[in-house]
């Protein structure tokens, strides 16, 4: 699916069904990068939702302590979920979160085009911190 920007603010990602239309989502946006083992992650495909900053933080640590060992589920917004292993997961991944996005009456998803926190470990491993982006 193809990304539209408007403006500087907003990026257009197309939704399939999450929240209501028209309204303000409680759900937030996240992009996880692997790391220095993983490729770089795509807005369009790779766009997940979360149930809150916790969350997500509790998801980064368990791909990075336990992605090697046990399924870790991934809920997109443009394809199906998944349930896959996350092996050589360091402490230079990360997860990027949009705490606001709204999903238009043509089913366009509108997050804002720089997110709002950054999820990540701190050099010595401790963590997940998070902070303003």
């Amino acid at each position: 699916m193809e990304i539209l920007t408007q403006g500087a603010d907003t990026i257009h990602v197309p939704a399939t069904g999450a929240g209501q239309k028209g309204t303000t989502m409680t759900t937030i946006y996240g992009i996880w990068n692997g790391g220095t083992g993983y490729g770089p992650s795509d807005l369009t495909d790779d766009l997940e939702r979360f149930d809150g900053v916790n969350a997500a933080r509790h998801a980064l640590r368990d791909r990075r302590d336990n992605g090697y060992g046990f399924r870790q589920d991934f809920d997109f917004v443009n394809r199906d979920a998944e349930s896959v292993y996350c092996p050589c997961v360091e402490n230079d991944t990360s997860l990027w979160l949009w705490l606001k996005a709204v999903e238009l009456d043509d089913g366009t998803l509108l997050v804002p085009e720089y997110p709002d926190l950054i999820v990540d470990f701190r050099e010595d491993g401790t963590g997940p911190r998070v902070e303003p982006a």
